[in-house]
């Protein structure tokens, strides 16, 4: 890995960079679940101009770097404000931390390099298939961090979201990185070469509106009420000393104040 940063950046890097972090606004709470689709495509379309698996690898490595630095960068603030780490040192665990998660799509970047060849539909599942593989690793990977999977942006109103209970995230994610590529890799500009895509694109959203009148669970017995404690503790004074007691007998006042039959407290 050393020896290909040190080398010369591949033109694409740095579009491949900006649709990666553009994906992230795919996610709550902007939740423009379309641009995980260009983004996703975007990639797609680099790979495939990719000359070599080396290019291939620096393509994946910008998405992830500018999906990573984009999604998760907010912890430098529980590093720095809040676990008293240097700005420095801090602003570099997180760029190490996003390097090391943008190795996964890297990974499956060069390997779709490596391996691509044969038609468009078996580019595509080769494809989503990487993808699955790269997000699947990176959530179990020294005890995995499943964060931004893309499964994850396709949430209603996304139609994909019907496939939620059938195939979960990561099958989602691969759905959406199928179609993606195809719709990235369709020959545009030769109309002979269209049908088959766009057909398999438009039955992947037909079958998802049919999954969606499913109902997949039914009642039963009586209804539990639900409530959900907030405190709305500032960070500063949550973990403040002399604040400890304080927070506690405010949750305690809100758990002993709720009527309801289950009651979800905050984790910290």
């Amino acid at each position: 890995m050393v020896a290909l940063l040190r080398g010369r950046l591949t033109p694409a890097f740095l579009p491949a960079l900006l649709a990666g972090g553009v994906s992230v606004l795919g996610f709550a709470p902007f939740g423009w679940f379309v641009l995980v689709f260009l983004g996703v495509g975007a990639l797609a379309f680099l790979l495939e101009r990719a000359p070599d698996a080396r290019a291939g690898f620096m393509c994946g490595l910008g998405w992830g770097l500018g999906a990573f630095l984009a999604g998760v960068s907010w912890l430098y603030v529980a590093l720095n404000r809040f676990g008293g780490m240097p700005m420095p040192l801090a602003a570099f665990a997180i760029l190490l931390f996003c390097l090391y998660l943008a190795l996964y799509p890297a990974l499956a970047g060069a390997l779709y390099v490596r391996l691509r060849s044969g038609g468009l539909v078996w580019r595509g599942a080769l494809f989503a298939a990487l993808w699955i593989l790269a997000e699947w690793l990176r959530g179990v990977v020294f005890t995995g961090f499943p964060w931004l999977a893309t499964g994850y942006s396709q949430t209603p109103p996304s139609p994909l979201a019907a496939y939620l209970p059938v195939i979960g995230v990561y099958g989602v994610g691969g759905v959406l990185a199928f179609v993606s590529a195809l719709a990235a890799l369709a020959p545009w500009r030769q109309m002979r070469g269209l049908p088959r895509p766009l057909a398999i694109i438009a039955g992947v959203f037909v079958l998802a509106v049919g999954l969606g009148r499913v109902e997949w669970t039914e009642p039963e017995g009586e209804p539990l009420s639900v409530a959900l404690i907030q405190t709305n503790v500032e960070q500063d004074l949550k973990w403040a000393p002399g604040h400890f007691a304080e927070v506690l007998q405010t949750n305690l006042r809100l758990v002993s104040n709720s009527r309801a039959d289950f009651v979800v407290l905050p984790e910290t």
